[in-house]
């Protein structure tokens, strides 16, 4: 029978109403120095076993790569491995309690920077963002979370952009916004309305 490799992959297969006995998950053959730190999150097995730095918006092909050479990793080592530092803790924007000065930004070009999301919204809403961290690209589109000042600068940018206001999949609520070469990027909200 086909392998499963992932991390926490009991999520993934719940998610997907199925059952499947062989799995090799990440989560459980790593443990954190401190035991009452719980179960280790990928981003510090990336960090403590590969000594890699995830990124900070969800990427599954990225976190699919990383969960495999983690697996590998442990099997080479014949399971003798050493606890992981916990480095990284889940931010209040990363739970969902402090997201409402966040935009998701997504569909865009392998060719944008960072500076180009800022411009953007310079340009489109005269409202510069906190901070726009790295784009994470995975096949020909990119995404980022992009950090307002306050959570009256995201929804002023949001509603200021001209373009076709949609719900995504979840409900959430994104415009399409066109750009000026050509072509558009969504810009969604990261929390229903």
């Amino acid at each position: 029978q086909t392998i499963v490799v992932g991390h926490a992959v009991h999520n993934d297969l719940m998610a997907l109403k199925m059952v499947h006995y062989n799995v090799i998950d990440t989560a459980m053959l790593y443990k954190y120095v401190n035991p009452n730190d719980g179960t280790p999150s990928l981003k510090n097995l990336a960090k403590g076993v590969l000594g890699k730095e995830m990124p900070n918006v969800h990427d599954s092909v990225n976190d699919a790569r990383v969960a495999l050479e983690c697996a590998t990793n442990y099997v080479v080592l014949d399971g003798k491995v050493t606890p992981v530092e916990k480095v990284y803790t889940r931010s209040r924007a990363t739970r969902g309690e402090d997201s409402a000065n966040v935009l998701l930004v997504h569909r865009l070009p392998t060719s944008t920077l960072s500076e180009h999301i800022s411009e953007m919204f310079l340009a489109y809403t005269a409202i510069k963002p906190k901070k726009v961290p790295d784009i994470v690209f995975s096949g020909s589109f990119g995404k980022c979370n992009v950090e307002f000042t306050s959570r009256g600068h995201a929804e002023l940018a949001y509603a200021t952009l001209n373009g076709e206001e949609r719900e995504d999949k979840g409900g959430k609520k994104q415009k399409r916004v066109s750009l000026k070469g050509g072509g558009y990027v969504c810009v969604r909200k990261m929390k229903k309305n």
